[in-house]
């Protein structure tokens, strides 16, 4: 098990520094000169992916709900989520601003899990769930969807390296979590004792959950301190209060994100959202911490700088 995960967890690391990297080459004013063009392809997919994911789950508990209204309403979500990143430049900044792609994409996945609904109406019945689990499986995804692409032009003022510093503000959120989730695994195999949740998730514990909040201190710290003088040209002139600070509210939000998922899946009687990835689950399983954390990490970034 630990080996799969492992494994797993390396191909995961490794296509996603791939990813980033080709994001930051297109975003390169010699090139596209448009952060995120990968990354809003790269988080749509896996909206779609986790979506569909909600909609096997919620199938076998008794819920049938449509792949096809999935897939199309998060297509929407998407394309509006990433509207400030794909903008055409020679028409100015976006209009919509950074959240307003977002709720314009929402409002039409939502009319389009309405439509279906009312086409397929025959019987009284189920009809208004199917609709709220649809319409929350994409409001849940959104806040991940609709946050990553605000990181990533967070730094539009900061010419010439706005490009690598908005590469880092994603950078910093997904290490946080994923640092965290490692802490969090290795802490509660060492000295675990005390269940943090066992309703939830009985295996997380609460010396699992305090090595979560040190590892997201230390992938904070790394991406800051380390990795943003390569990647964004400067080290960011945090003080080291501010980096604490950062790693703690991003992993508190990153596990509260972890056990919504668990209740999810406990509410749906399925241990795992998938089971294409060997030890780690599916998509929805990989990303569940980053859900909640990206919006507590802009919420930082907002009130703290």
């Amino acid at each position: 098990m630990l080996n799969r995960r492992l494994w797993s967890a390396a191909v995961i690391v490794s296509f996603m520094v791939l990813m980033l990297w080709m994001d930051h080459y297109l975003g390169r004013p010699e090139t596209f000169g448009l952060p995120g063009l990968v990354l809003g392809v790269i988080t749509t997919l896996a909206s779609i992916m986790a979506t569909s994911e909600l909609v096997r789950m919620w199938r076998a508990a008794g819920c049938d709900l449509s792949y096809v209204v999935s897939v199309i309403g998060n297509l929407l979500l998407g394309a509006g989520a990433c509207l400030p990143l794909y903008w055409p430049m020679p028409l100015g900044k976006c209009p919509f601003g950074l959240f307003g792609g977002t709720a314009l994409g929402l409002s039409a996945a939502l009319v389009v899990a309405i439509t279906y609904e009312m086409w397929q109406f025959d019987l009284p019945g189920s009809k208004v769930e199917r609709i709220a689990r649809q319409v929350f499986s994409f409001a849940y995804l959104a806040m991940v969807l609709g946050m990553l692409a605000p990181h990533r032009r967070m730094f539009e003022l900061d010419e010439p390296l706005r490009n690598g510093s908005g590469l880092c503000a994603v950078l910093a959120v997904i290490a946080t979590v994923k640092m965290s989730d490692t802490f969090a695994y290795a802490f509660g195999k060492l000295w675990g004792r005390a269940k943090l949740a066992p309703k939830l998730s009985p295996n997380k514990t609460i010396e699992g959950a305090g090595g979560a909040i040190l590892g997201g201190i230390v992938g904070a710290a790394i991406i800051f301190y380390c990795v943003a003088p390569f990647v964004a040209g400067k080290v960011f002139a945090k003080p080291f209060w501010w980096i604490v600070v950062y790693g703690v509210v991003v992993t508190l939000a990153g596990m509260l994100g972890d056990l919504a998922e668990s209740l999810i899946k406990r509410d749906a009687n399925c241990k795992d959202s998938s089971g294409w990835l060997p030890g780690l689950g599916g998509v929805l399983d990989i990303i569940d911490s980053l859900i909640f954390a990206a919006p507590a990490s802009f919420l930082i970034w907002i009130l703290l700088t």
